[in-house]
């Protein structure tokens, strides 16, 4: 299927509107309101990807989170502090 955002050609800060993504309990929810903080291009094991650091309320506080595109297949990831840690 499509990506549920699509890669930002904007110069940061800039904005996204809605990402949804599966929790590890498999339930759906969607962010929005997604304020991009910085951007930048990334080459992990060689292949590009681009870096999103983002800031969202979930759940009344302000979450710092990071969206990685990966062009080639179209597929987002989403980091979070707790997938870090």
């Amino acid at each position: 299927g499509n990506p549920p955002v699509r890669p930002l050609p904007c110069v940061v800060p800039c904005k996204l509107y809605f990402v949804k993504y599966e929790e590890t309990d498999g339930s759906l929810r969607t962010l929005s309101d997604i304020h991009v903080v910085t951007s930048e291009q990334k080459y992990y094991a060689g292949v590009l990807s681009r870096k999103y650091v983002c800031r969202s309320i979930v759940d009344r506080i302000e979450t710092e989170f990071i969206l990685l595109y990966h062009p080639e297949s179209g597929m987002w990831d989403m980091v979070t502090a707790d997938s870090r840690s």
